[in-house]
């Protein structure tokens, strides 16, 4: 097992999201050409009631706060393990191997 350093991932995921977002701005550019029709508004969105709407929107907004709790909760596991593992463990490489098995193990307890 070959360990990575964390901070040469990070750099190299910086590179490719960058190079991501190129390609998507390019894209974009590319197909702004005027290919695109106005949009017209469909006749569900005009006969659709407000209530209906509003209850609708505050599902979208609670599913959106669900998502970052869980986030957040993902997270602070693999701070919790990552500061476990520096603080305690730091000379074994099998316990680095451990730390990260527990850490996949408990984010996939929560799908």
């Amino acid at each position: 097992l070959r360990i990575i350093p964390l901070s040469s991932m990070i750099g190299f995921t910086i590179v490719v999201e960058i190079l991501r977002t190129g390609l998507v701005a390019k894209k974009m550019n590319d197909n702004a050409d005027g290919i695109f029709s106005a949009w017209v508004e469909s006749d569900r969105y005009i006969k659709t009631t407000e209530y209906t709407l509003n209850t609708m929107v505050r599902i979208v907004q609670t599913l959106c706060c669900v998502q970052e709790n869980i986030a957040d909760f993902q997270l602070s596991l693999l701070l919790r393990a990552y500061s476990t593992w520096n603080n305690e463990l730091n000379d074994d490489d099998q316990a680095l191997k451990k730390v990260v098995d527990d850490i996949f193990s408990k984010a996939d307890s929560l799908k």
